[in-house]
């Protein structure tokens, strides 16, 4: 473990850093607003490189191909103890030069190597040539360290030798970048186990052109779009940026940029990128690293807790809290920003993934974890690109859950959580945990499993039951009436009259295989699937969900795989199985000694199996139901509804947004007169319920899975129902309407 810099080491370090900047004058600026979507993921596991490509394509809407990049920790685990020097080449023939001056005499190199990358950009839609990247894995020479940390007064050896090539660094980019007319070298990351790539285009194609794709670590960042302030249209303009050890990433813009730049310029440390997130970066690095201050304190001096919350904060913190707040108040960015950092922790060298929001949460930001034997975290813009990841994560990995144990935001600036949450690999006994603790230290989630319940609930929580089960069977527990159950959803709740029966048929039972096998009704029903879910039995609740559609038994006990055959299924059967289904979905309820996300994603499965099971419009056969996809859309366009139309859209394969999207088809089917809509699988997508019209009343859209954002927005009249969670941006400009998010 590696102490912190004395108070002397930190003001050597800054007078060394006054000298290495005087006469460089901080460089003008050009001020240009934008959105950008950030994302960082982690896992107890390494990860592969597709998995962060493909979440960030999940918000390609927030770029514009201009800029965009990746950042991985734990790619070289083999060389953690080097530094991993990343130079782009803008002109490929100052190679040779760049080394003779910034390289050789600096460095001894234990390994070259060029970064692998495609020969056609083009191949991945990318219009401008990403440089040529070469790596080195390098030491600075004994000598250069001893003579740096003798004439500056630094005892500690891997304080001096950090700052070494944090200055050789800033001199390579003065001169090659910052200088002169053409850009035509820069430094892309510096620090030991720390990747970064980056480019002109969306960052899936500059990690696709760098063939990052099935390169494995065990934790990545990704920002799409380009930076609000600098050479926006320019590699070396693009995010993330580096302090040394740690790579940022961020969204949003500062008010003050330009009184935190001179703050910076009064410590020695000179901008010459010409973006916020570069100064966000560098920020960082001076309190982390130069200063030594804590992450709990670094994250302070980013984020000033304010007054409300400072008073209800312990007497022992507002001391050092003010104290702090008076040193670096004037160097806070001011104005909506949320960052993602990755890095390797200074103390262990271990990955660890941090997410600060600003104290007005002015920009969106989500975080997820899921517990079992892989671990695996993320933090992003939307919800909706956190849950594609984990879809891609379990599909190649079954042990994995399509959906965490836990999602939430952070509180900018609170006593509560800080707005900071950090995400921790600890390396044990060969094995890696993933622990997620905010600001103040707090564990808040970690691998600690759920512990099995006690037998024989009390009647209090029975009643708790009953009340997230519905009305029929609270009211059975107080006087014994049954009473069938509420609107559970698009398809009526379903049910009648609680008539209780034995129980269903068992899975092998003969009954199921006939063309109709008695179902259970009602809340009976209801409650059956509850408590199979509860008590862990999948393949059984696969079954009842098949029992209550009336099917024949399926040959796999998984309800997210297709059905087999042509068997039609009668529409009051679907429409109380998918109102069960949607009332389990859309209740919280105590998921026993199982992880949520695992009931979560079985009756996901579930609901999608039974949407598939719908006619499409080359099989509708009187049916007021029509199931379209992507494929039917194309072949044969919207068809004209009939009496009490519902049409149901397979998301999957749609844009998110543009003339093609799902947003577009409601908007066409409406026109034809179509007023009730089930969309489901939704993955990002956009819009929906936008451009209807006036007047619109009588429209109905349920959504199952992951929405875009601006969902709802424009609205007057529709009601829409999110079986799930809404992004940002949700019901702008809404007259009149409804929208309901469970």
């Amino acid at each position: 473990m590696n102490p912190p810099p004395s108070r002397h080491e930190a003001n050597a370090i800054i007078r060394s850093r006054l000298e290495l900047v005087s006469g460089i004058e901080l460089p003008h600026r050009r001020t240009l607003e934008g959105g950008c979507g950030v994302i960082g993921i982690i896992g107890s596991r390494p990860l592969g490189g597709r998995f962060i490509t493909r979440a960030c394509a999940q918000m390609r809407n927030r770029g514009n191909g201009k800029g965009g990049g990746v950042a991985a920790v734990g790619l070289f685990p083999d060389r953690a103890d080097l530094y991993a020097l990343h130079l782009a080449l803008l002109d490929d023939t100052v190679r040779a030069e760049v080394e003779r001056e910034f390289v050789e005499p600096v460095f001894t190199v234990a390994h070259a190597e060029r970064q692998e990358s495609l020969d056609d950009h083009r191949d991945v839609g990318l219009e401008v040539r990403p440089p040529a990247v070469w790596r080195y894995f390098v030491r600075v020479r004994p000598e250069i360290v001893d003579r740096f940390a003798t004439s500056h007064g630094i005892e500690s050896e891997r304080a001096a030798e950090d700052e070494c090539v944090y200055r050789n660094s800033f001199k390579l980019n003065h001169r090659y970048y910052a200088s002169g007319d053409r850009p035509r070298a820069f430094v892309l990351s510096h620090g030991r186990d720390l990747l970064v790539l980056k480019g002109v285009g969306f960052a899936e194609e500059i990690a696709r052109f760098y063939r990052l794709e099935e390169r494995k670590a065990h934790l990545w960042i990704g920002h799409q779009r380009y930076p609000t302030r600098g050479r926006v249209w320019h590699p070396g303009g693009a995010h993330p940026f580096v302090g040394l050890h740690e790579a940022l990433v961020h969204n949003g813009d500062f008010a003050n940029y330009h009184a935190v730049t001179e703050y910076l310029r009064q410590r020695g440390i000179v901008p010459l990128f010409v973006t916020d997130t570069e100064v966000s970066v560098l920020l960082f690095d001076l309190y982390s690293r130069v200063l030594g201050y804590p992450l709990e304190l670094v994250v302070e001096a980013l984020a000033p807790t304010p007054e409300g919350d400072f008073e209800r904060l312990s007497k022992r913190r507002q001391r050092i809290y003010r104290a702090l707040q008076t040193a670096h108040i004037h160097g806070s960015p001011d104005g909506p920003w949320f960052f993602i950092v990755a890095r390797a922790d200074p103390a262990t060298g271990s990955p660890q993934l941090i997410g600060i929001t600003d104290v007005s949460m002015l920009r969106p930001q989500v975080f997820a974890f899921q517990g079992g034997s892989t671990q695996i975290g993320a933090i992003a813009s939307e919800k909706q690109a956190i849950d594609a990841f984990f879809e891609d994560v379990a599909a190649d990995h079954p042990e994995v859950s399509p959906v965490a144990d836990r999602y939430w935001n952070a509180r900018g600036g609170s006593c509560t959580d800080g707005g900071a949450f950090v995400y921790s690999l600890a390396r044990s006994n060969d094995a890696w945990s993933l622990d997620v603790r905010d600001k103040f230290g707090n564990l808040v989630v970690g691998q600690p499993v759920r512990s099995m319940p006690a037998a024989g609930e009390p009647p209090t929580r029975e009643l708790r039951r009953a009340c997230e089960v519905g009305p029929g069977r609270l009211a059975e527990l107080l006087d014994r009436r049954p009473v069938a159950p509420s609107d559970g959803g698009p398809g009526g709740g379903g049910g009648g009259p609680d008539e209780r029966i034995e129980g269903p048929p068992g899975p092998n039972d003969p009954a199921r295989a006939s063309r109709n096998p008695p179902v259970t009704p009602g809340l009976a029903a209801q409650e059956r699937l509850e408590e199979l879910l509860v008590q862990g039995a999948f393949a059984d609740f696969a079954a009842e969900v098949d029992l209550q559609l009336g099917l024949p038994p399926s040959s796999s006990p998984d309800p997210g795989s297709s059905f087999a055959g042509d068997t039609p299924v009668e529409p009051d059967r679907w429409q109380s199985t998918l109102g069960r289904l949607t009332f389990l979905r859309d209740r919280h309820r105590d998921p026993g000694p199982h992880r949520r996300a695992t009931l979560l994603s079985w009756i996901d499965r579930a609901i999608q199996r039974t949407l598939d099971r719908l006619p499409g419009p080359d099989r509708r056969d009187g049916s007021a139901v029509v199931r379209l996809d992507r494929e039917t859309v194309v072949a044969h366009g919207v068809p004209s509804p009939g009496a009490d139309g519902l049409l149901v859209i397979d998301a999957r394969g749609f844009p998110p947004e543009g003339r093609d999207a799902v947003s577009r088809t409601i908007v066409a089917a409406h026109r034809l007169g179509w007023r009730r809509f089930v969309i489901y699988r939704c993955r990002g997508d956009r819009f929906l319920g936008c451009g209807l019209g006036p007047g619109t009343a009588d429209v109905r859209i349920d959504v199952y899975g992951s929405s875009g954002d601006y969902l709802g927005s424009g609205m007057d009249g529709a009601h829409v129902y999110v079986h799930g969670d809404a992004q940002d941006q949700v019901g702008q400009i809404l007259n009149t309407g409804r929208i309901v998010v469970f």
